[in-house]
């Protein structure tokens, strides 16, 4: 086949032009590119982690003021023991802190831009931003199925669930004094269970009246479900706010409501 029958290969053919590269910028301007990359390098390199901190505060509250449309997850990952959750704080207290974390720390973290994949530990990101006040309209629980939890929804426990609807306006304590009072009725009503069982056994036995023979006095009413009383923090929408990383480092954290038995 001679030369001239050969087909150009498809695509944008290489650029002759001796000052201007494949797109159209000649080659200053890749320099000056490269030389401002590395000048900024330079600059946050003589920076305080305050100093990088506080740019960092400042770079996200104009994204969140420019864009109404980027929300924040809290996810919860698949925990893995060969790899930490990547984060892009300049300035990672997690990395720093190391063990001193525990391990509900490395299992959470802020996803603040999904189309770009920014995430952030839950600490670090507390330094940045006020969390609460952007929950829950702008922050909020990621509910979508994930993939290491059999393609379902994780979960949330209560006190992350109230966390959010109330604004980081909650009382930790409250809500562990009300799981004390759920463990005591769980156990109760199980003791009930197995009586009133016993006695069904025995009374269906002796066909007679109610305690008028070895079966004795029906059990008295189950247990009385608790019910959460208010656990909010005092003053409204001027009271204490607990930090989200408080509700991480909770034993209960991970805890549900318990409904009524019926």
């Amino acid at each position: 086949m001679s030369n001239k029958s050969r087909r150009r290969p498809c695509g944008r053919g290489r650029s002759t032009s001796p000052v201007c590269g494949g797109n159209g910028h000649p080659p200053k301007y890749f320099i000056k590119q490269i030389e401002a990359t590395e000048a900024e390098e330079a600059r946050r390199g003589r920076l305080t982690p305050q100093e990088k901190i506080a740019e960092d505060r400042a770079q996200l509250q104009r994204q969140l003021l420019q864009d109404p449309a980027v929300t924040l997850l809290l996810q919860r990952c698949q925990q893995t023991p060969y790899s930490r959750l990547p984060c892009n704080a300049s300035e990672c207290l997690v990395d720093q802190g190391g063990r001193n974390y525990q391990a509900a720390t490395f299992r959470h973290r802020i996803l603040v831009d999904t189309a770009y994949g920014d995430s952030y530990h839950v600490p670090c990101l507390e330094a940045m931003i006020d969390l609460p006040q952007l929950a829950p309209s702008r922050f909020m629980l990621d509910t979508r199925p994930c993939r290491w939890n059999h393609n379902s929804p994780w979960n949330w426990g209560l006190m992350f669930q109230q966390w959010f609807k109330h604004s980081g306006r909650v009382d930790l304590a409250k809500i562990a004094t009300y799981f004390k009072e759920v463990d005591a009725y769980l156990e109760e009503r199980d003791e009930w269970s197995t009586r009133h069982i016993e006695w069904q056994v025995t009374h269906r036995k002796c066909k007679t009246n109610c305690g008028a023979s070895e079966c004795g006095p029906e059990p008295s009413s189950p247990p009385q479900c608790p019910e959460i009383e208010d656990y909010t923090t005092e003053g409204g929408s001027d009271g204490k706010v607990c930090p989200l990383s408080d509700v991480l480092k909770h034993t209960d954290s991970w805890r549900r409501q318990v409904m009524p038995w019926i």
